[in-house]
Parts: C-alpha cells; sequence; structure tokens
C-alpha cells in the first residue's frame, strides 16, 4: 500500500482528501484486481480538524505526529497557508524518504521553489502546486471542490519528469486542470486577482466606515459595500504575509489602481457634459472588460474524465518512482 499524506486539513487538504479517496474506489472498482492500494494519511496541529476530517471521510487515518505522517510517504501534499509552508519544510526534511515526492498549495511560487531549495534534501522531488481557488474557502470541503479549476505547477529544477507526470496526474484526478505558468509572471498574476482585491476591500472598509456615518452601516449590511468588502474578512495575518511575500508586484498593481481612482476623481469633479461622457466611457471600458475577461474566446468544453488509479498515478507515483528501503 502506497501512502499519499496531506499535511492540513482545513477545507482544501480535506476536499484534496475526499477527491482522491473518491477517485481511487471508483477507479479500482472499475478497473479490478491489480490496482495499486493507496492510502490517504492526514495530519493537522489541531486535534478537532483531524477529527472532522476523519468524520467526513477525507482520509483513512490520522497521525498525532507529523513525523509518523511523512516517514513513509511517497507523496506529501503540505496543503497550508503560506505563513506555515516554510516551517513545515524543515520540520519534514529530515524524515522524507528517498524518492518521495512533496507538493504544497500556496499561491507565492517564487517563494517557495525558493524554501525548497534551502530546506528539503536532494533525494526528495519537490513540485510546487497553486489550486486556483477564491481566497475565502466555502466552509464545508468537498471532493468536488477543484472539478474544473485551473492547478498550476512548478517543478523545482531537482524534480525529474516521473514526478512531475506523477503530481500531473494526481491534480487531473482530482478533477483540475494542470497549468504550468512561469513563477514571477504566476506571482504577478496572484498579486492582481487575489492580493489586490483583498487590499482594495481593506480599503474601502475603512474609507466607508470613517466618519459619523459608521455607525448606520450596519443597517446597509445586505447592499453592495457588504458583498464589495467580502475578502476584508481574510485573515490579516496571512494577507500581510502576502503583501510581504510578493511586495514588488503588490505595489505595482496597487499604483496601478490608485492612478486609475485618481482618473476617476478627476472627472468626478467636473462638472461640463465632456467629463460626464468620459466618465460613461471609462466605466464602459472596465465594464467591457470584465465581460471578456469572464467570457473568453472558445470553451473548454464538457468536464474532462478522471484518468483511473492504474493510469498516470500508478504507473509513475508507483512504478517508475517506486523507492528501495
Amino acid at each position: 500500500m502506497q501512502r499519499i499524506s496531506i499535511v492540513g486539513l482545513g477545507t482544501l487538504g480535506c476536499s484534496l482528501g475526499m477527491a482522491l479517496r473518491s477517485w481511487s474506489k471508483s477507479s479500482a472498482g472499475a478497473q479490478g484486481r491489480g490496482q495499486v492500494s493507496i492510502e490517504v494519511a492526514g495530519f493537522d496541529f489541531e486535534q478537532g480538524v483531524q477529527k472532522r476530517a476523519e468524520k467526513l471521510g477525507a482520509v483513512d487515518r490520522t497521525y498525532w505526529s507529523l513525523p509518523k505522517t511523512v516517514i513513509d510517504a511517497a507523496l506529501v501534499i503540505l496543503a497550508v497557508p503560506p505563513s506555515q509552508l516554510e516551517s513545515l519544510m524543515l520540520e519534514i526534511a529530515p524524515r522524507l524518504p528517498e524518492g518521495c515526492i512533496v507538493t504544497d498549495t500556496t499561491p507565492h511560487k517564487q517563494q517557495s521553489l525558493a524554501w525548497a531549495s534551502q530546506h528539503l534534501p536532494k533525494h526528495v522531488a519537490y513540485v510546487g502546486g497553486h489550486p486556483v481557488l477564491p481566497l475565502i474557502e466555502p466552509d464545508e470541503p468537498s471532493a468536488d471542490l477543484l472539478v474544473q479549476t485551473t492547478y498550476a505547477l512548478f517543478p523545482h529544477e531537482n524534480a525529474d519528469a516521473a514526478s512531475t507526470e506523477a503530481v500531473v496526474g494526481l491534480v487531473q484526478a482530482v478533477g483540475a486542470k494542470p497549468y504550468f505558468p512561469d513563477p514571477a509572471e504566476h506571482d504577478a498574476q496572484v498579486a492582481a486577482t487575489t492580493l489586490l482585491p483583498a487590499l482594495t476591500a481593506s480599503a474601502l472598509m475603512h474609507a466607508a466606515s470613517q466618519g459619523g456615518g459608521s455607525r448606520d452601516l450596519g443597517e446597509m449590511a445586505a447592499t453592495d459595500l457588504a458583498e464589495l468588502t467580502r475578502l476584508a474578512s481574510s485573515d490579516p495575518s496571512e494577507l500581510a504575509l502576502m503583501v510581504q511575500l510578493g511586495r514588488v508586484d503588490a505595489v505595482r498593481w496597487l499604483d496601478s489602481l490608485i492612478s486609475r481612482l485618481g482618473e476617476l476623481r478627476a472627472l468626478a469633479v467636473r462638472t461640463d457634459p465632456e467629463a460626464g461622457e468620459q466618465v460613461v466611457q471609462f466605466l464602459t471600458d472596465a465594464h467591457n472588460a470584465r465581460e471578456n475577461w469572464l467570457r473568453p474566446e472558445g470553451n473548454a468544453g464538457p468536464p474532462a474524465e478522471r484518468p483511473s488509479v492504474s493510469g498516470q498515478v500508478n504507473r509513475l507515483l508507483f512504478g517508475t518512482r517506486r523507492r528501495t528501503r
């Protein structure tokens, strides 16, 4: 029996476990005998979170010791916030078996690749990962959480082709679409599509809550302000770390936003008819840009079928990458 260990059993970690177990069972049932059995092991520092994962069927078993969780793993998934990634790499590094593959789910890949170079042993293959999900995840885990989502992958320079293909197979097994962007370009996109909206929501909440009228905001909680500032409910410490890890990109996108707001303000203070037309054009351009972004040309078509357990992961993770003792 080969083990996939998930460290971090929050919504994403549980959803990955549920999807992997569902995929494994359905594939084994369809293919019959001759399948390599997969055990999904889990660990979380919070006892209640571990118990919930067991109750949901996200894991086959949990461990109360992090080293025991990874010591015999073929693949380790670090489904943790960015603030925990480096310390976890340091803690598990001495326990990782030869031939083990390590992946993660954090958004800042230049930093995670650097940490992997610094802390993970040479006999381990690191393939960084980032499933593109909302910053505020759903409350309840689901085996379908990742279906048809984009899952960015970043093989470390020391990762061989077999390790990379094994993680590709895992991504496809949970229903996601693997994607191989440049780490720097990816991090810039994360700053624009995840960090900037969250920082904007926080700034908007500050602006809206200033002055004597702030006491009346509670009466207006069901309005657009509540929806637009939803990301202000994100974990402040994690957002602050995202700014720190992506400082250059964060400043660049904030400068761009400030510039656009400045344009809009300059138009708003004018009273001439031409300014009114320019405001309409400004808002129309934004409307069209959003429509084009949400409805890109072409269609992805129907969801792709998940590979069977005898396919890519079985062949690569448990075949060419099978470790020797």
